[in-house]
């Protein structure tokens, strides 16, 4: 006779592992670095493929390396907003300001994160008002988003 358990926390210690491998200074398990400006930021292929189309190409194509220190240098971003980027990954939470809406929208779209571009549409629909319109509508053709515009 076989019956079949489910764990009450493994979602949850799971979630919390995969947040840790962010602020893991060791970098014991890190098998990718991404390059932005001058910051180098240590990471988990699995992790960035599996939240995102453009890394799961990025780092699983035949041409890709499975090297542990691939190097992969992201332009158009500034690191400080890459971090947070990276903290919605590992986390499903970040922080979002009228300083850095628009490039962690513009990487969010071309990461294909669409849960985080969602989320930044909302954020900017909620100030949406006459003096912003002709910027957002702007910004939305500029990163291809059209639920922004």
């Amino acid at each position: 006779m076989s019956r079949k358990i489910k764990s009450a926390t493994h979602s949850e210690q799971l979630v919390t592992g995969v947040a840790r491998l962010l602020t893991d200074t060791t970098h014991k398990h890190s098998d990718v670095q991404l390059k932005v400006g001058e910051k180098l930021f240590h990471c988990h292929r699995l992790v960035l493929a599996l939240k995102s189309p453009y890394f799961d190409e990025k780092l699983f194509t035949s041409s890709s390396s499975s090297a542990g220190d691939e190097q992969i240098v992201l332009n158009d971003i500034r690191a400080d907003d890459f971090d947070k980027v990276l903290q919605f990954i590992y986390t499903g939470e970040t922080t979002l300001n009228e300083e850095n809406i628009e490039n962690i929208l513009g990487a969010a779209n071309i990461m294909e994160l669409t849960e985080l571009t969602k989320l930044c549409v909302e954020y900017l629909s909620d100030r949406l008002s006459l003096k912003t319109c002709p910027h957002y509508w702007a910004l939305a053709e500029h990163v291809n988003v059209p639920a922004l515009a």
